[in-house]
């Protein structure tokens, strides 16, 4: 594999980078890290939720928003009107592990990345990457929230099971890279989830704080394997966890999760790792981020104080 991209920047660049920041009034750069949620599904409130609501968030400049449910012959259209809406580029992204068909109506359906870790051909993951990003670019989907690069290696976990691609560092690493090539070679964003791994807690971070007790060692020898390939891989973004990592953090606040905590996002990972794509947070409205910080609005400073890039699908994002 190759070495994974530097993270330092000459001062030209640093210069030029931040003559364009300074262009931008704050309250714009505040709603380009935000990405809240577009939700079509049926009985989703459409006044704060739906298409109505999400073209006033795009007007406002946020910097791309999250698809749940819509219909394949309809969506594309829908998009492209709140594209036409925006000041500037928008990103729309999905959850599609089992394909565009996990969200949207009359598009494909695909297995649960299990059975692609099952089947253990890197040809198959690559191509199963690539089907459903070119399925998904076909109806406006331009960022994939995935790969799961969690080790299923704890049978009691209850929010990783037939997500992950399996529980071998190795072989996971070389599926999940594979799959990342399939997604961005089709031209879509991958993004590996949920950083630094979610797969040894006992706890779903939608309704509790996890920590994983496990020490430093065996985290670096299991769970960042298949992270440390993706990056290697070239994705284009990480997802972090709201989990918090003791043996990989001993010196931050009890319970702090990952998404909070600078020396897991911008020590470990782009230091450490060499990551320099899109760091971005799970869920904001999760109970795993909000609790531990308070307030979701609280989490979302906390979170670019740590390292990440973006603010994803707060419960209220004028709030962020």
């Amino acid at each position: 594999m190759s070495a994974p991209p530097t993270q330092v920047a000459g001062d030209a660049e640093v210069a030029s980078l931040e003559a364009e920041l300074a262009r931008w009034p704050l309250e714009d750069l505040a709603a380009r890290v935000v990405v809240p949620v577009l939700d079509l599904r049926p009985g989703a409130d459409a006044a704060r939720v739906g298409a109505p609501a999400a073209r006033a968030l795009v007007a406002r400049g946020v910097g791309g928003l999250i698809l749940f449910g819509g219909a394949a012959e309809s969506l594309p259209g829908v998009l492209a009107d709140l594209r036409a809406a925006a000041p500037d580029a928008l990103l729309v992204a999905s959850d599609l592990e089992r394909g565009v068909g996990q969200q949207v109506r009359g598009a494909a359906a695909l297995p649960p990345l299990a059975a692609v870790g099952a089947a253990d051909r890197e040809d198959l993951a690559r191509a199963a990457g690539e089907a459903v990003a070119r399925e998904a670019l076909a109806l406006g989907i331009d960022w994939l929230y995935g790969p799961v690069l969690d080790l299923a290696h704890e049978p009691r976990n209850p929010i990783v099971g037939s997500r992950a691609l399996g529980r071998d560092p190795a072989r996971v690493a070389a599926l999940g890279a594979a799959y990342v090539q399939g997604i961005e070679g089709a031209g879509v964003l991958a993004c590996a989830k949920h950083f630094p791994g979610h797969g040894g807690t006992l706890v779903d971070s939608h309704d509790g704080r996890p920590t994983d007790a496990r020490t430093g060692g065996e985290l670096r020898a299991r769970d960042l394997v298949p992270f440390r390939a993706a990056v290697a891989a070239g994705v284009a973004s990480v997802m972090t966890a709201h989990v918090a990592f003791p043996g990989l953090s001993p010196a931050a606040p009890a319970g702090l999760p990952a998404t909070l905590d600078p020396a897991l996002v911008d020590g470990l990972l782009r230091r450490e790792l060499g990551f320099a794509g899109l760091v971005v947070t799970d869920a904001l409205l999760m109970d795993g981020v909000r609790a531990a910080a308070g307030s979701e609005a609280l989490a979302g400073v906390l979170a670019l104080e740590a390292g990440c890039d973006a603010l994803l699908y707060p419960r209220e994002p004028e709030a962020v």
